[in-house]
C-alpha cells in the first residue's frame, strides 16, 4: 500500500499487508497446487491450519501443508510445509523440488538411497572418534576430584561437621 503523505491509521495500514501477504501466499498455493498434480494425481489441496487446527495425522498447526489423498482404509497424508528448523515457511517451487527428491515411486531416488546407504557404516560399528580434544584429561582430573578424602590432595584439616 502506497501512503506517501503518511495519513492512512497504522493498524489500516497493517490490515492491508496482511492481505497482501495473504493474497501472495495464496496465489503461491494455487500454482504449486498445479504442479504438484502434474507430479501425484493423488495430491488434492495445498491447504493452510489456523492454529486451532488439531495436530492429528501429521497436521501442524499454522503451517501450510500438501494433502494427498490416500487409499482407504487410510486417513489422507498432511505434509507441513515448514523451513529445516521446523518454522513457517510460504510455499513456492522449492517445495515441489524437495517431494521430487524423495519420491520412492522414481527408480532413481530408489537406487540413490540404496547407494547412501551402502557408504554409510552403521552406527554401531562406527569407530569412536578419539581426537586430542583434553577430554582424557579432564577425565582423569574428574576422577581425581571425585576421589579426593581428607588428607589427600590438599585437604589436610578436617572442617566440616564438626561441632
Amino acid at each position: 500500500m502506497r501512503d506517501p503523505y503518511g495519513l492512512v491509521p497504522p493498524h489500516i495500514k497493517a490490515n492491508y499487508e496482511a492481505d497482501e501477504m495473504a493474497d501472495r501466499a495464496i496465489s503461491h498455493a494455487t500454482s504449486l497446487f498445479k504442479e504438484l498434480r502434474s507430479f501425484d494425481n493423488e495430491i488434492v489441496d495445498v491447504r493452510f491450519y489456523t492454529e486451532r487446527a488439531q495436530p492429528i495425522h501429521g497436521i501442524k498447526p499454522g503451517r501450510w501443508h500438501v494433502v494427498r489423498r490416500n487409499a482407504p482404509p487410510a486417513p489422507d497424508s498432511y505434509f507441513p510445509i515448514e523451513t529445516p528448523a521446523g518454522g513457517y515457511r510460504e510455499p513456492d517451487s522449492g517445495v515441489l523440488d524437495e517431494l521430487r527428491a524423495r519420491d520412492l515411486r522414481n527408480r532413481t531416488v530408489w537406487e540413490r538411497i540404496e547407494q547412501e546407504h551402502r557408504d554409510k557404516k552403521p552406527s554401531a560399528l562406527q569407530e569412536p572418534d578419539y581426537t586430542d580434544d583434553g577430554s582424557a584429561e579432564e577425565i582423569a582430573h574428574d576422577v581425581r576430584a571425585a576421589s579426593r578424602v581428607a588428607g589427600e590432595g590438599g585437604m589436610h584439616a578436617r572442617k566440616w561437621a564438626k561441632r
